[in-house]
C-alpha cells in the first residue's frame, strides 16, 4: 500500500479550524487508502502553499466537480444549517438531463 502526503508550509497557517480541517482531510484520505480506496488531492493557491495526497494519482475531471458540492455540504454541516445523518430523497422531477447515473435510479 503506497500513499504520499505533501505539505508546503502547512505550517504557517494561522487558522487553527483550517489547520483541523486539513488534518481531518489527511486522516479520511489515510483511512480510505488503507482500506484499499483509491484517493488523492491537489491544491496550490496563489501564495504557494500546497496542499495535497497521492499528487500522483489522476482522475478524470469529471470526477472533480464534486469536490465542490462536497465542500458545499460540509461548510453548510458545520454551520448546522444540515444534518449529514439525515436521509434525502430525490424524486423523479428532481432529475433532469445531464445529471449523470443517477437518472437511472428510482426515487
Amino acid at each position: 500500500m503506497e500513499f504520499k502526503i505533501t505539505t508546503n508550509h502547512f505550517e504557517n497557517i494561522e487558522n487553527d479550524r483550517i489547520k483541523e480541517k486539513l488534518k481531518n482531510l489527511y486522516d479520511v484520505c489515510l483511512d480510505e487508502s488503507i482500506k484499499g480506496n483509491k484517493v488523492a488531492f491537489y491544491y496550490e493557491d496563489l501564495n504557494e502553499n500546497i496542499f495535497s495526497f497521492n499528487e500522483e494519482i489522476l482522475f478524470y475531471a469529471a470526477s472533480t466537480i464534486k469536490i465542490l458540492v462536497c465542500l458545499l455540504i460540509m461548510k453548510l454541516s458545520d454551520e448546522g444549517k444540515i444534518d449529514l445523518n439525515e436521509k434525502i430523497t430525490v424524486k423523479m422531477e428532481d432529475i433532469f438531463e445531464g445529471s449523470g447515473v443517477i437518472k437511472n435510479q428510482k426515487s
